[in-house]
């Protein structure tokens, strides 16, 4: 575990206004994606925004947090720089998210790790000299990390490297955060995303059409993980879908050299969340931690890419980035 130096804007180091400071106000590059829509083994779509560099240059896949998408300006942001410093890119959309279609009922959870799987084969067989980095955020720091677990030392040889930020480590020990003071204002953000998305599996899935429907006038995110995301995606109950998709339960498993960055005030995931009796079990998995930052936030006083060059220098410290 260690401490990344890291100074907050003057009057703006609060946890929320760091969050939403970076989110909502600080500036965002303009990104030129080449969208691609893939089709999966399950008969549903996965949306890839490709950032190109030189033909053989590493790849980095990022994956966005709950609700997000690949034009969300964290992942923006980290595209235009890892491109400006030679990269390629990879930007995923979880199924339904970034104007992508969900054809299926099922669509993504903490756990859900067969598209970025597909998405990273699919990389080898096109690019099979290239190396890959995994970089996600919040939720989808969680998939990738369940993903890289899960395979153990099946992971494919091209990936070399994971960089995961704000990621609720602990699902158990995280959800009750979102639903408390403040962090409404979160969770209602994301209920509002989410309610769209069940009218559309009410109109085109009439067998869960009553369970869709009862789902648009839940309250709170573990009511909505309880009456849909569990039982949908085969985990019976809320609490049973929080204690097998933790992706705790994996990092020992990890073999690819694994970074977690967290702030310690973040707002959404409780320092509790993120240490525990993985960090003496998970030789590949390393902590980074800053005093303050929020949630995805971290808007430094001094560099607006503060984040982006932490993220990128710590690929390289892990070995990835061999650069034609």
């Amino acid at each position: 575990m260690k401490e990344i130096p890291f100074k907050p804007l003057k009057g703006r180091g609060s946890a929320h206004v760091q969050t939403l400071w970076a989110y909502l106000v600080q500036s965002v590059p303009s990104v030129k994606y080449r969208r691609e829509d893939i089709p999966t083994p399950d008969d549903d779509v996965i949306v890839l925004d490709w950032a190109d560099a030189h033909p053989n240059a590493p790849i980095l896949v990022i994956h966005h947090g709950l609700e997000g998408h690949s034009r969300a300006p964290y992942v923006r942001r980290l595209a235009a720089f890892a491109q400006s410093q030679g990269y390629g890119v990879v930007a995923m959309n979880a199924r339904g998210c970034g104007g992508s279609p969900n054809l299926g009922v099922e669509s993504y959870h903490a756990a859900w790790t067969r598209d970025i799987e597909h998405v990273v084969d699919l990389i080898i067989r096109r690019f099979p000299e290239r190396e890959i980095a995994l970089v996600g955020y919040s939720l989808g720091a969680s998939q990738m990390a369940n993903f890289l677990g899960r395979k153990g030392s099946d992971v494919p040889g091209n990936v070399k490297a994971a960089y995961l930020v704000s990621a609720p480590i602990s699902l158990v020990r995280a959800i009750g955060t979102l639903d408390r003071g403040l962090n409404r204002m979160y969770a209602a953000k994301f209920l509002n995303s989410l309610r769209v998305k069940l009218l559309k599996k009410a109109v085109r899935h009439p067998e869960v059409r009553a369970r869709a429907l009862k789902g648009l006038f839940v309250g709170s995110v573990r009511a909505f993980d309880s009456l849909w995301t569990a039982p949908v995606h085969g985990f019976g109950t809320g609490d049973a879908y929080y204690a097998e998709s933790s992706c705790e339960n994996w990092l020992p498993s990890i073999t690819v050299p694994t970074t977690f960055l967290h702030a310690k005030d973040d707002p959404l995931i409780p320092w509790n969340a993120v240490v525990g009796d993985w960090m003496e079990t998970s030789p590949q998995v390393s902590l980074e931690w800053t005093e303050k930052g929020g949630h995805v936030g971290f808007a430094e006083m001094n560099n607006e890419q503060w984040l982006e060059e932490q993220i990128i220098s710590g690929l390289k410290a892990l070995g990835f980035g061999r650069m034609p």
